[in-house]
C-alpha cells in the first residue's frame, strides 16, 4: 500500500466509479429504457404497456393522454402500447408493422363506434386482424349496411344461433344481403360501410322484408335471391315474390305483391338447387366483459333476432 496517497485520490476514485455505473445504467436492459436514480434502476414504462411514460402523458400517434400509471386506460382488455402499435420487449405480441394492424384508440372503449368493444371484436387482445374476429376500427366489417354490433346483437363476439354474421354480407347464402333482406335504405354507419365493396343494395321496398337467416323465407323451394332476381328487396315484373309460397294451397288465391309482368316468369329452380351452401365462420370466445346493450337498431325498425336459424 502506498502511505504517500494524495488526498484526492478517494475522490477521484468514487468519481470513476460513478461514471462507469452510469453508462451501464443509461444503457438499459434489452428493450427497457432507464436511468440510474440513488444508485437503482428506473424504469421509464411504469405500467409495463410499451409507451414510455413520459410519451403517455403528450400522447402517441394522434391519440390523447393516456395514464402512465394504468397498462389499459380505457379498460377495453387491450394494452394500450398494442391499441397504437407500439412494441415492448415485455409484452408478448407479433409483428407490429403487420398489414392486419388495428390501430385503435386507448382512450375509447369502442373505437369503431359500432356497439362492441375493442377487446371484444379483437378477441386475444393481440392487436392483429386474426380470422374470426371482426375489425375493432370498423363499425361494418362485411360492408352489409349493418353495424357489427347490430349483428352481435348479444355483443359477446361469437356468432348465435339467431343473429346474422358480421363475416358475412349474406348470411344465408340466399343471394341477397342482410341489409336488403332486413329493410335497410342506407347503411347504419355511413363511414364504416364501403359502398365500393358491392356488399349494400339499398331495399327499394322497405315495407316488406325477408327473414336474413333463412335462405327460402317462404318456404316454397326457391331462394329468396332466386326469387328477387334483381336482389334490390322489391318484388318487380316478372319475379316471384319471396314471401308467398305459391305451391302452398293455403296461400293460394292470395294476391300477390309483384307487379304484373312485362315478360316471361322467373324460372324455378328445383328445391335442391336452391338452397345456396353456406360457409361457417369459427367465432374464437371472448375473455373480456360485453358493455350493457345500446340499443343499436332501435327504432329503425330493424329484427335484432330471428325466430329461424340457417343451421
Amino acid at each position: 500500500m502506498n502511505r504517500h496517497m494524495s488526498p484526492l485520490s478517494p475522490i477521484v476514485m468514487l468519481l470513476i466509479g460513478t461514471l462507469a455505473v452510469g453508462a451501464s445504467a443509461v444503457a438499459g436492459e434489452g428493450d427497457e429504457p432507464a436511468i440510474h436514480v440513488a444508485g437503482r434502476m428506473a424504469d421509464l414504462d411504469a405500467d409495463d404497456d410499451g409507451i414510455p411514460d413520459d410519451d403517455e402523458l403528450r400522447g402517441v400517434k394522434g391519440f390523447g393522454p393516456t395514464d402512465p400509471r394504468n397498462p389499459d386506460s380505457d379498460g377495453d382488455g387491450i394494452p394500450d402500447g398494442i391499441e397504437v402499435g407500439m412494441p415492448s420487449s415485455r409484452l408478448p405480441h407479433k409483428a407490429f408493422d403487420a398489414p392486419s394492424w388495428n390501430l385503435t384508440d386507448p382512450n375509447v372503449v369502442d373505437t369503431d363506434g359500432d356497439g362492441l368493444p375493442d377487446g371484444v371484436e379483437d378477441t386475444n387482445h393481440d392487436g392483429l386482424r386474426d380470422p374470426g374476429e371482426t375489425h375493432p376500427g370498423d363499425a361494418d366489417t362485411d360492408d352489409d349496411g349493418l353495424m357489427d354490433g347490430t349483428e352481435d346483437a348479444n355483443g359477446d363476439g361469437i356468432l348465435n344461433d339467431e343473429e346474422t354474421d358480421p363475416l358475412s354480407p349474406d348470411t344465408d347464402d340466399d343471394g341477397l344481403y342482410d341489409g336488403t333482406e332486413v329493410g335497410l335504405v342506407a347503411p347504419q354507419s355511413p363511414d364504416g360501410t364501403r359502398i365500393e365493396a358491392g356488399h349494400f343494395i339499398a331495399d327499394a321496398d322497405p315495407t316488406t322484408t325477408t327473414d336474413p337467416l333463412v335462405a327460402d323465407s317462404d318456404g316454397d323451394g326457391v331462394a329468396d335471391g332466386v326469387e328477387d332476381a334483381d336482389r334490390n328487396g322489391a318484388v318487380g315484373p316478372g319475379e316471384l315474390d319471396p314471401n308467398r309460397n305459391e305451391h302452398d294451397p293455403r296461400t293460394q288465391g292470395q294476391q300477390s305483391t309483384a307487379p304484373a309482368p312485362s315478360g316471361p316468369p322467373a324460372p324455378v329452380l328445383p328445391q335442391e338447387a336452391s338452397v345456396m351452401p353456406r360457409m361457417d365462420v369459427d367465432s374464437a370466445g371472448c375473455s373480456a366483459q360485453p358493455l350493457a346493450p345500446t340499443g343499436l337498431g332501435l327504432g329503425l325498425g330493424l329484427p335484432l333476432a330471428f325466430s329461424r336459424r340457417r343451421r
